[in-house]
């Protein structure tokens, strides 16, 4: 990696909103894990196959994974949008693009953060949606939603990116 500029970068409108909207699915994944943990079976699905069936099953102790998972990519997705100078670029960084470069990967993980505490929730709903069903499905369809929003976010990125070399 050669010598990058370092920037100080501006915090958002957008941004702030996103951390906003990430803190309240991490209070959310927080709440449903609290509520439904008493009226969760010893053993709940922890994997869903392909065709959103449970094929895995586990001590419901791992339900607490995902508030763990959420509160480690929100706090480690806010310390690393600091660093933006020591990030992997789809392009050259010239102290010419420097400054937009930085701001658009900031906002990627910006928006990235908040998906994945949201997909998160979401996950932890299906599980309990599961375990008090006995071998309900997962809803694939919503799951697609949460995976299409997070690539057309990195396409929108790399779109950016590429446009202002």
């Amino acid at each position: 990696m050669s010598q990058r500029p370092v920037i100080a970068t501006r915090q958002t409108l957008i941004a702030t909103a996103l951390d906003l909207v990430g803190i309240i699915g991490l209070i959310v994944s927080l709440v449903i894990a609290v509520s439904a943990w008493s009226g969760l079976p010893d053993i709940i699905p922890v994997h869903f196959g392909l065709d959103g069936r449970p094929n895995g099953w586990g001590n419901k102790s791992i339900f607490w994974m995902f508030p763990f998972l959420n509160i480690v990519v929100f706090l480690s997705f806010t310390v690393l949008r600091r660093y933006p100078h020591t990030f992997n670029y789809p392009v050259k960084i010239t102290p010419q693009n420097a400054e937009f470069q930085y701001q658009i990967a900031i906002d990627l993980l910006n928006w990235l953060k908040t998906e994945f505490v949201w997909l998160f929730v979401y996950i932890e709903g299906e599980i309990i949606r599961s375990s008090k069903l006995n071998n309900s499905s997962l809803n694939i369809e919503w799951l697609l939603v949460f995976l299409c929003f997070i690539f057309v976010t990195v396409g929108v990125y790399l779109y950016q990116a590429s446009r202002a070399r």
